[in-house]
């Protein structure tokens, strides 16, 4: 069974996302950070229907966690897929948007990728190398 993690899944839309990867025949890995409560329980709400799913929380924009929590994850198998859902803002009116605070949202996004990125990619594909390697 491939394996989804959709960052941002306790959300509105990342809940729609795993609903839609579970119905699929996708293992969702439903992340939260503000709302872990909501993650669980849509993760709860996946296994009861038939699907599998579990529940993860850490803050994307902070690398050392993020890498910790990918690292515990990919223990249990490869991660074929990912859906980068997760919102970062400060509720400011666009129109108020400074300079600095606009470098500061941009710096942030792309911080939060690069773990992401780079930390599990080259994980992911390691171990989808090794699976591949192992279904021959």
């Amino acid at each position: 069974m491939k394996r989804a993690l959709v960052s941002g899944g306790s959300g509105d839309i990342g809940a729609a996302i795993c609903r839609k990867l579970a119905a699929d025949g996708w293992e969702v890995i439903v992340h939260a950070n503000a709302n872990p409560d909501r993650a669980s329980a849509l993760a709860k709400e996946i296994a009861a229907s038939g699907g599998k799913a579990q529940s993860v929380q850490f803050d994307v924009v902070d690398a050392a966690h993020t890498s910790g929590a990918l690292a515990a994850l990919l223990e249990a198998g490869p991660i074929q897929g990912i859906v980068h859902n997760a919102g970062i803002h400060d509720d400011a009116p666009l129109s108020s948007a400074g300079r600095p605070r606009t470098a500061t949202r941009s710096r942030t996004r792309s911080n939060s990728a690069r773990p992401t990125s780079t930390a599990s990619s080259k994980r992911c594909s390691r171990a989808s190398s090794a699976a591949s390697e192992n279904s021959r």
